[in-house]
């Protein structure tokens, strides 16, 4: 056995079980919201709605994982997909403050792939603030590529952990999962990566996106 395939089968323990991990998530979601159903509100099942939705998306996304390909690109407004991104956070997190600076910037993408990166990446942004503070999604056009920023005023991130948020296995703010490599990943399919910036705990994050 080579040092590779020791190596090879750990990533895989830790793919398979980052994956357990997001789904699980999602499905206690689901599981709380079904004890809602049969009230006057629209929400468990709207919720519901959501979350098989994103539990879709997921398993199409680990698939991808295991054998990435080109980002299947066709031009689409970033600006729209940043309202999409704010919509479908709401349907889940009610009360929820999101600000979008709108941009109109027109971008050949993946349109399923920066989803759910964006997805991801107000999760994590929704999970810093908690019920306070606020989330604001901007797009910067650059001369050879454009920015997607998700930035939050929560918890923040010390300097020293930076980096280890963005390794396979981590789901986000010192969670398991797979939430920013899959991020790291769209990004890298679409020629460019992710970098996340802090003045560290309790000051706030920003992630950005860069796609060229």
């Amino acid at each position: 056995m080579t040092n590779e395939e020791p190596r090879s089968e750990a990533r895989l323990r830790l793919l398979m079980a980052a994956a357990g991990h997001d789904l699980r998530n999602r499905l206690h979601s689901m599981l709380m919201n079904v004890d809602l159903l049969g009230t006057d509100s629209q929400r468990p099942a709207e919720v519901l709605r959501t979350e098989i939705g994103r539990i879709d998306e997921l398993l199409d996304q680990y698939l991808r994982l295991i054998g990435w390909h080109e980002a299947e690109r066709q031009e689409i407004s970033l600006s729209g997909s940043l309202e999409a991104a704010v919509r479908r956070a709401r349907a889940c997190a009610e009360g929820i403050e999101i600000r979008v600076d709108r941009a109109e910037v027109a971008w050949l993408v993946d349109e399923a792939a920066v989803a759910r990166a964006l997805d991801e990446l107000l999760d994590n942004a929704a999970r810093a603030v908690g019920d306070k503070g606020s989330i604001t999604l901007s797009v910067r056009p650059c001369p050879h590529h454009v920015e997607v920023v998700v930035c939050d005023d929560g918890e923040g991130i010390a300097a020293d952990r930076l980096q280890a948020l963005l390794t396979l296995g981590s789901s986000g703010w010192g969670r398991a999962g797979l939430g920013l490599s899959v991020v790291r990943q769209v990004a890298r399919a679409h020629g460019g990566g992710l970098t996340l910036r802090s003045a560290g705990p309790g000051r706030g994050t920003e992630a950005v996106m860069r796609l060229l």
